[in-house]
Parts: structure tokens; C-alpha cells; sequence
């Protein structure tokens, strides 16, 4: 065996973006596929899982080829899987890993307090200002708004019981990538964040807060058990392993979301500088030793995956969507001057 490579994948709100990695370092192959975005009414936004999936595997047999091809990979060679992606969105699975709808995204808003109000069923007043309170104090987000994780779930639940009902767990989804990889459906407080359920002033917690929970409105077995970041949940499933050309004892590990991942790769983790993440929306991110939350700026911080400090996030809306807009409406825009 050569010096040990990952497999990693960001799943973007376009698509799977895939690259074999060396411990140096070093990206050896590549891969991407696009995946569609829905928008039902109301404004709803999905994607379908199998797509999804499908994509993922198309991209990841894109970077194996081109590794093979530039440094003689072999299958022992990958010695673990890693996933991150976007994330806010949640994807419903059954008991054996089946999803039961699209996922919903980041964009859904759907599950805004301002709509959801209006489904049969739905509480009339569930959040107090001592719940608000309470999610800043313990959390440090509180789902005001929509476009989150937590309001997406409560929004299966009361929109669509059906799916609910039938739900094993409700995973975002670098979460649903990695179950379909090891056959596990898992979190961690990187990837948990926006379920607002987990206390954020310890780091490193791999147990959901009974009080934030019970707020939530959603039931504790739907939620995936927490994991350590960067835990080892077991073999590539040997299907799976097939399929990509992977040895049976490659490891897939607990990954992280775009953000968390993408201000590591800009070695934005000693707090004395930042970067810059742009895909749909342009984020700026460093580190930050103590957790932090700003409402009226959007300034707010996560559990880093580091493990020992907090990721101070800066949302700035759109970025790449911008450009997407741009190209859609205006240089390939159905209108006269089209040729």
C-alpha cells in the first residue's frame, strides 16, 4: 500500500463534488455531477435523494478513475470515506435507510413560523419567549425564522404525518451520504447544528438536551444518535464497495457541513485570520475560542470540528446564485436576442 488517500465528497446545493486526497494534502482525482433543485409551491425547495445518491456515485467513480490513472490507486489505497455538504436541509429515511420524500433545503420555507401557523394541527403558540430564551442561552440559535433544519422536521411532522409517522430518522445530508456508505444513520454537533437540539456550550457532546428536544416539538427517536466528529462508523457497505472499486476495509468516517469543512481548507482555524466560503451563499468564517451569537447581524458560532474551539460564522446571502440567476435569465434568457 502506498501513503494512505480519502475519498472525500461536499455535496453543494449543485451537486456532488468529489476528490481522492493525499495525507499531504494533495487532490489526485476529482469528480462533480449536478443534481436538480425543485420548487413546489408555497415556497418549497427539494431535491430527490436518489438523485442524489446516484450522483454521488457517478462523481466518486469520476475521481477514482483519474487517481488510478495519475497515481496508480489502488483499492487499499483509499483508506476512508468523508463527507461534507450543505447543509439545513433534511432528508426523511426508514428503518432500512429508504428515504420517504425529497429532501427539503436550505432554501424550503415551508416550515416558517409564518406558514406553518396555517397547518391543521400545528400549535398555536409553540415557542415562548422563554423557549427563544432558552434555545439562545443553551443552543445559541433559536428558529425564528425558517430555512432551518429544525423547521424543515416540523414541517414533515405536521404537513406531512404520513411521511413522519413511517420516519426512523431525520438526517441532514452529509448524514443520509455517509448511511448510504456504512448502512448507519447517524449525527454529530457539526452536523446536528440546526436541529437546535443539542447543547453547544459543551463541545464535543454526543447527547441530544432533554429540554431543547422536548421545544423542538419533534420526537427523540426520530432524531439519528450522536457520534464524536470524525467517529469510525464501519466498512463501506460491500455493495457500495463494488460499485466504486474500494477494498472492503475502507472506513467511513462522521463527517462535518460545508461551512465547518470549507473554513479548515482555507486554514482559517487559528483565529487570527478568516476566509471566505462562496457556493449558493457566501459565508465568512474563523475561529473563535468562546461560542458567540449576534441575531440582528447573523453573526452566530459553531461547534468546530476541530473539537476544542468554536466557528465563528458570518452569513452574507447570495453568492453563487447570483451568478446561476445571471446565467439563467440574462445570457441564456428566453427572449429575443436568444440564439
Amino acid at each position: 500500500m502506498t501513503a494512505p488517500y480519502l475519498l472525500t465528497v461536499d455535496l453543494g446545493t449543485s451537486g456532488p463534488k468529489t476528490a481522492v486526497v493525499g495525507i499531504d494534502g494533495r487532490v489526485v482525482g476529482a469528480g462533480y455531477q449536478k443534481v436538480t433543485t425543485l420548487f413546489p409551491a408555497d415556497a418549497g425547495a427539494e431535491q430527490d435523494p436518489a438523485e442524489i445518491w446516484a450522483a454521488t456515485l457517478v462523481s466518486c467513480r469520476s475521481a477514482l478513475t483519474e487517481a488510478r490513472t495519475s497515481v496508480q490507486l489502488q483499492p487499499a489505497d483509499i483508506a476512508a470515506v468523508i463527507i461534507s455538504s450543505q447543509y439545513s436541509s433534511v432528508v426523511p429515511v426508514d428503518s432500512d435507510g429508504e428515504h420517504l420524500a425529497n429532501m427539503v433545503i436550505w432554501m424550503d420555507q415551508r416550515g416558517s413560523p409564518a406558514r406553518i401557523k396555517h397547518v391543521a394541527g400545528y400549535p398555536k403558540r409553540p415557542d415562548t419567549p422563554a423557549d427563544l430564551a432558552r434555545w439562545l442561552q443553551i443552543h445559541g440559535l433559536a428558529p425564528i425564522g425558517g430555512g432551518i433544519a429544525l423547521t424543515h422536521m416540523r414541517w414533515f411532522r405536521y404537513a406531512r404525518p404520513d411521511v413522519y409517522e413511517r420516519t426512523a430518522a431525520l438526517l441532514e445530508p452529509m448524514d443520509y451520504l455517509t448511511m448510504r456508505f456504512c448502512g448507519r444513520a447517524t449525527a454529530n454537533q457539526c452536523t446536528a447544528f440546526m436541529s437546535l437540539t443539542i447543547d453547544n456550550r459543551t463541545l464535543g457532546a454526543t447527547e441530544y438536551h432533554s429540554q431543547l428536544v422536548e421545544q423542538s416539538l419533534i420526537d427523540r427517536d426520530k432524531l439519528p444518535d450522536l457520534v464524536p466528529v470524525g467517529a469510525e462508523l464501519g466498512k463501506v457497505l460491500p455493495d457500495v464497495a463494488a460499485k466504486l472499486g474500494l477494498s472492503d476495509s475502507t472506513l467511513v468516517l462522521s463527517g462535518c457541513n460545508d461551512t465547518q469543512a470549507g473554513a479548515i481548507a482555507a486554514g482559517a482555524f487559528q483565529g487570527t485570520h478568516a476566509g471566505v466560503a462562496l457556493g449558493k451563499t457566501g459565508v465568512i468564517v474563523t475561529h473563535h475560542p468562546k461560542r458567540k451569537t449576534v441575531p440582528l447581524t447573523s453573526i452566530f458560532t459553531v461547534p468546530s470540528p476541530l473539537g476544542e474551539c468554536h466557528l465563528l460564522s458570518a452569513e452574507n446571502g447570495v453568492a453563487g446564485v447570483g451568478v446561476d440567476h445571471f446565467i439563467d435569465t440574462i445570457v441564456y434568457g428566453d427572449d429575443p436576442f436568444q440564439t
